[in-house]
């Protein structure tokens, strides 16, 4: 193109063009005065006159559209040879089919012998039957006898009998032709093989005689050799999936599909492993989460178990697109998921760690660090399995400092206790207050880390958090991961008399522990409000539900309205032991097979882990033999009392500033009162049952506490009977 034709303004045909392209329905070089151009964009206040009305050829063109391709790129090789986490489930799996297969017909093969040779003798009996029929001609009997009675003379009638012993008689020669070149044959075989190899070629025709004659006979016989299993459910073809989609009423959309204004379109059915997927393009308006709440109505129009079916979103495409993956078998006849370090292998904290597989035998993984989760479900679920697997992957990064509080009282944690900081099983008045004592240190130890934190420079901590780095072994201020488990945690969040203290003291940890390193899980069989407060379910990154009653308890776990989104754990069985809907982890929630992890196996995992932190000087606490220090009990009573002599000579009415308080804590354990003010103080002490009293010191008038109404507290007690 020249300079001239560059600079000059093209026409309206030319216009048109680059818009629609070369299409036959644009004539004349009209261009759509509908469409406002931008510069006859009107100002502001100028009057707006309507375009006029597009001409019928015009409005016919179809508009140029940039189609999105979404996840139409095929992947060059199936996932199963491009990950090893998928290939070793995936050959482990068709491995036992094809072993439990070789097994069942291995046992019946005499049986099936039987009857192929039962089946070779009648097919022997089908051969016979039909030489006899062709060298006597027997299709033709009828015919010929026809012929026969209506010879005319004695000569037509002997032409006819001697044309059929003619062909008789060259028919048997056939045979007989056949026989002796057989026979020259073996001959052969035997001058150039010998004996064996005349026995070998003689074996080898009558095992091919043998199977051809038995294939013959079967062919006769409705009934199959083999056993085969009978199909219990229809197969799936387009037409089944189709159907079944219809029966949900996609967003009002059923009546749309079935006149043909809206498709359901299924795009592509192909096994993969552990079943088969299909991907579908679901009607206009109508989205995966509407297929995810129907998941039951699904199932039963597939005629497939509800955890076999499987609804899935992709996030790559458009809402509209639902991958639907059809397990081969139900959730509770699969095999235990195996321990993926088992027998070898270490943990990052920092980084994912496998903790079981999902409905499609896929390794699902999670990150503790920088997360706190809650596990909740009903009693038997496999909670205490799935605890143990989080615990366990802790405990093989030799860094990781363990805090384990088990209320229900049957030590299923106790084997953890080698390798733990802080180990204690049972829910005895002396269980609530070592929570509590251990809750203190735990706080103490958080505003430690945040002092080192804020004075690290930005070269070494950028992100001021603790990180893989600064929690390497050895480094010089004891920085380490902390992992604060409690099982049953409604137990001391409803303690009557410090469990508000409790939740607070956990609350602060939630908020302001996550960047210091220090991670908390709760267990509970009972997820209710009381269980799982509100201020603290609101700071659990991590959700991980197993099978609950009703829709409350489910919604307590995983979050307000998740039953009504689809997210259910309300449709596992009593069979579905450590199956759970995990939620947080990614976008989608995911279904989480928990890895068995029993008794034996966890103390063969803790000697492991045992043994590398007792090689780099790692073990704590009680692992390292320390007394758990069961005295040191102390509550914020106890502390008020250390600092407030009985004969305080400042303040002789026995009464004090609550900010004056505040600084005697501070003073006294800086490394839990510190930047603590009055407020503070009071709200403490209203826990254990001790309210403020308006102390007049100086001529100044403020709030503060009694030291007699904290004695009075502190003082044990005896309840007489009437």
């Amino acid at each position: 193109m020249t300079r001239e034709n560059e600079d000059r303004t093209p026409s309206d045909a030319e216009l048109a063009e680059l818009v629609y392209g070369n299409n036959p329905h644009v004539g004349g070089g009209e261009l759509d005065q509908g469409m406002v151009q931008p510069e006859d964009n009107p100002a502001p206040d100028a009057e707006v006159i309507d375009a006029p009305a597009p001409s019928a050829d015009v409005a016919a063109r179809p508009a140029r559209v940039i189609e999105h391709r979404g996840d139409r790129e095929v992947p060059v090789l199936p996932e199963w040879l491009t990950s090893w986490d998928v290939f070793v489930p995936a050959f482990r799996r068709h491995a036992k089919f094809l072993a439990t297969w070789s097994a069942h017909h291995g046992v019946r093969s005499p049986l099936y012998t039987t009857r192929f040779l039962g089946r070779a003798a009648l097919g022997l009996g089908i051969c016979t039957k039909a030489l006899a029929r062709w060298v006597l001609d027997s299709e033709n009997k009828a015919k010929r006898a026809a012929l026969i009675a209506g010879a005319k003379g004695t000569t037509e009638y002997k032409t006819l009998r001697k044309e059929h012993a003619d062909g008789v008689r060259a028919r048997l020669g056939g045979l007989a032709a056949g026989g002796v070149l057989l026979g020259v044959a073996g001959a052969t075989i035997n001058a150039q093989a010998g004996p064996d190899g005349l026995t070998v070629a003689t074996m080898a025709a009558g095992a091919a005689a043998v199977t051809g004659l038995g294939i013959v006979g079967t062919r006769r016989v409705a009934a199959p050799i083999a056993e085969t299993r009978r199909e219990e459910v229809p197969p799936l073809t387009v037409d089944t999936v189709t159907d079944a989609l219809m029966t949900l009423g996609l967003s009002g959309q059923r009546s749309e599909v079935r006149k043909g204004n809206a498709e359901i379109k299924i795009l592509r059915i192909f096994s993969t492993t552990g079943g088969v997927e299909i991907h579908v393009d679901l009607p206009p308006g109508a989205t995966v989460a509407d297929v995810i709440k129907n998941k039951e109505k699904l199932a039963g129009a597939l005629r497939r178990p509800q955890d076999c079916v499987w609804p899935e979103g992709n996030a790559k495409a458009h809402p509209s697109r639902l991958n639907l993956y059809i397990a081969d078998k139900a959730l509770s006849e699969r095999d235990l998921v195996r321990f993926a370090y088992r027998n070898k292998g270490a943990v990052n904290v920092f980084e994912d760690f496998v903790i079981g597989e999902d409905q499609r035998g896929r390794p699902v993984s999670t990150c503790l660090m920088y997360n706190n989760g809650v596990v909740g479900g009903l009693p038997g679920a496999g909670k205490t399995f799935l605890l143990r697997v989080l615990m366990l992957g802790a405990a093989l990064d030799p860094r990781t400092e363990l805090h384990i509080h088990e209320f229900k009282g049957t030590g299923d944690l106790m084997p953890l206790e080698p390798i733990s900081h802080v180990c204690r099983s049972g829910s005895d008045e002396d269980d609530y207050a070592a929570l509590l004592a251990d809750l203190n240190a735990i706080t103490a130890e958080m505003n430690r880390r945040s002092k080192i934190i804020r004075d690290l420079p930005i070269s070494v901590s950028a992100e001021k958090k603790l990180t893989d780095d600064l929690a390497a072994v050895g480094n010089p201020h004891g920085l380490r991961p902390l992992l604060l488990v409690i099982d049953e945690s409604q137990l001391p969040f409803g303690h009557k008399v410090i469990g508000k203290e409790i939740v607070e003291k956990v609350e602060n940890i939630l908020r302001l522990g996550r960047a210091l390193g220090i991670m908390v899980w709760l267990a509970t069989q009972r997820p209710s409000a009381e269980a799982i407060p509100a201020r603290i379910s609101a700071l659990l990154s991590l959700r991980i539900c197993l099978r609950v009653g009703d829709q409350v308890t489910n919604d307590m776990v995983l979050g307000t309205s998740a039953y009504q989104a689809g997210r259910r754990a309300t449709v596992f069985s009593q069979e579905d032991k450590g199956t759970a809907l995990m939620l947080g982890e990614k976008a989608d929630t995911q279904l989480l097979r928990s890895a068995y992890v029993d008794g034996i196996l966890t103390e063969q995992v803790v000697a492991r882990a045992r043994a590398e932190r007792e090689a780099k000087g790692l073990l704590s606490g009680v692992a390292a033999g320390e007394e758990p220090g069961d005295d040191d009990y102390a509550t914020v009573l106890d502390h008020l009392i250390a600092v407030w002599p009985e004969n305080d000579p400042e303040w002789p009415n026995g009464k004090v500033w609550a900010d004056d308080l505040a600084e005697r804590l501070a003073g006294h354990i800086p490394a839990l009162y510190e930047g603590w003010d009055g407020s503070q103080v009071l709200a403490a002490a209203k826990r254990h049952g001790v309210t403020y009293v308006q102390v007049k010191h100086h001529g100044q008038n403020k709030r503060g506490l009694a030291r007699t109404d904290i004695t009075r507290e502190l003082t044990p007690t005896t309840d007489e009977e009437d």
